[in-house]
């Protein structure tokens, strides 16, 4: 099997055109249609478009060893969850920072407070020692 044959069956198992997918890993459509009929190959970038977007193990895309996918694939079926988590890591970002901006304006109160007190004490132990 090519490797053509095998980004057919990518495509097939994606259920995506060659255009959309061709896109998707940032390849010029018809330098794209080359690759499909075996007349040019994919570069570096590519490759690792159709890996970190699909999770195709790229051993089994060059070689045809080993199993066609690997790792975590975002496909119609967990995109929501993926985009819910999005959402949610989003939102405790921010939450996160109104908390650390909450804790400066605090930090800046107390500080002023530490001041105020170190000048009562200095004040007292100068009453208490005599020192004007």
């Amino acid at each position: 099997m090519t490797i053509g044959q095998r980004l057919g069956l990518i495509l097939k198992d994606l259920g995506i055109t060659q255009k959309k997918f061709a896109e998707r890993i940032g390849a010029d459509p018809s330098r794209f249609s080359k690759t499909m009929n075996d007349k040019s190959g994919l570069g570096l970038d590519e490759l690792q478009k159709i890996h970190s977007l699909f999770g195709i193990n790229l051993n089994w895309l060059l070689t045809g060893k080993g199993n066609m996918k690997d790792g975590y694939i975002i496909t119609p079926v967990n995109k929501d969850i993926v985009q819910e988590d999005q959402v949610y890591y989003e939102t405790n970002v921010e939450l996160m920072k109104k908390i650390i901006i909450d804790q400066d304006e605090r930090i800046k109160e107390l500080k002023e407070q530490l001041d105020f007190w170190k000048i009562q004490n200095s004040d007292l132990s100068k009453k208490q020692t005599g020192v004007k």
